[in-house]
């Protein structure tokens, strides 16, 4: 590209009046220049078209709240407020604060369901972006090649369709880590607080809330030695509950009814059932990186020299990863979603010490490992994301969306 079309393309302006033409480019345009954050806007932009536009499959969580949203059009303020305060009694419709709320705001102002989804990605990629802007602001002058590998890996923990079909456990995730790492960073104990929001986005956050308090009381503590010895009858202590008898301490009927629902020996059997219709790069992705980290995650920690920072982080990982053991004792593999907050914090962990540690032959050979882990899990989520990816809306103008349109997704495409 020539110097003249590169001041072109640099010029907000033009970027911004050509994502009308063509959204794709100035977004990838966006992406190549990520550490520049005068384009994120065409990033927050794409995002709002992408939830817009995304195509849902057939009996996914998008339908259900197709339904919801229905529903919810039609509350008065009255209403709102009446299904807020039953929010956490079995017999309300929803769970959880954060997507009623949000579909009542939208509601209000009358707008569509694909208005609702578009600002749902909106709120999603900001926190997921803010993630991003938080781990290189840690290693922005170290060679990128040290690290990138372990980034993507963040960047792709979940398939990017997630945080619109599925909205209230992956938003939750994203908030929780955001406020997570903001506290691990610069210790101000207002993060922690902030992190605690999470629970009113997915009551199932309240088990990573407390895990992150844990963390907070831990930092109180110089003596690294005592830390882990805390960390290490915290662990015992938690394998000898049984996970029907701590729900039934908060006195919650949802929470106790989901822990029940979840822990069911029927639908256990029923789920890892489902796991062996799976294809075997299926198998060897739902289980390959949460393993692989955690050898790599012990053998980082014997093996390179470590700060205060990466320190921080490995108390961190320690805490979630003895919570995600604790969930495979009574969830299946597919509904222990704390494998997630384990290998984000763990890929975490990895991008800032490889970053500041002298290049060697095992850090050569994990990167590599990894990378071919990450290359199956990236080509399986865009694989699913070809679903609901309508291609036609996200490559020509958005104008389009003025005209009466199916939608084409890029599986049915090709």
């Amino acid at each position: 590209m020539n110097s003249a079309s590169q001041k072109i393309l640099n010029n907000k302006g033009v970027l911004f009046l050509l994502f009308w033409i063509s959204p794709i480019i100035p977004f990838l345009y966006a992406i190549k220049n990520f550490t520049n954050r005068n384009y994120r806007f065409l990033i927050l932009m794409f995002a709002f078209l992408f939830g817009y536009s995304f195509i849902p499959h057939a009996n996914s969580d998008t339908e259900r709240y197709i339904e919801y949203y229905d529903y919810v059009k039609h509350f008065s303020l009255n209403d709102y407020v009446q299904e807020i305060s039953s929010i956490y009694t079995t017999e309300a419709r929803f769970k959880d604060v954060y997507l009623v709320t949000l579909m009542f705001l939208v509601s209000t102002f009358g707008a569509s369901f694909k208005i609702l989804m578009g600002v749902q990605a909106v709120l999603y990629f900001s926190f997921f972006i803010g993630i991003l802007n938080l781990i290189l602001d840690q290693v922005r002058h170290v060679d990128y090649k040290n690290y990138i590998v372990f980034l993507l890996g963040c960047v792709f923990i979940y398939s990017l369709s997630a945080g619109v079909n599925g909205i209230r456990f992956p938003t939750a995730f994203m908030v929780f880590i955001y406020f997570s790492l903001k506290y691990s960073f610069n210790s101000r104990w207002i993060y922690v607080l902030l992190a605690g929001l999470s629970c009113l986005i997915h009551i199932a956050l309240i088990q990573a809330f407390l895990g992150l308090l844990l963390f907070f009381a831990l930092n109180k503590i110089n003596n690294t030695y005592f830390k882990f010895l805390i960390v290490i009858v915290f662990a015992l202590v938690l394998y000898n509950l049984n996970i029907q008898e701590t729900s039934q301490i908060l006195n919650n009927e949802v929470i106790s009814e989901k822990v029940e629902d979840y822990t069911n020996q029927d639908y256990i059997e029923e789920r890892e059932q489902h796991t062996q219709n799976w294809n075997w790069y299926i198998q060897f992705n739902q289980y390959s990186n949460y393993y692989f980290l955690m050898i790599l995650f012990f053998l980082s920690m014997l093996k390179l020299k470590s700060n205060l920072v990466v320190n921080r982080l490995a108390l961190i990982v320690m805490i979630f990863l003895i919570i995600s053991l604790y969930n495979e004792i009574y969830f299946d593999s597919i509904s222990n979603r704390y494998r997630q907050f384990f290998e984000f914090f763990a890929l975490v962990y990895l991008v800032v010490l490889f970053a500041f540690t002298r290049e060697n032959r095992y850090k050569k050979v994990g990167r590599k490992i990894y990378a071919i882990i990450l290359l199956i899990s990236i080509l399986i989520q865009f694989r699913s994301l070809s679903y609901n990816l309508d291609i036609i809306r996200l490559t020509i103008s958005p104008a389009i969306n003025l005209m009466e349109f199916e939608g084409v997704n890029i599986y049915n495409l090709f």
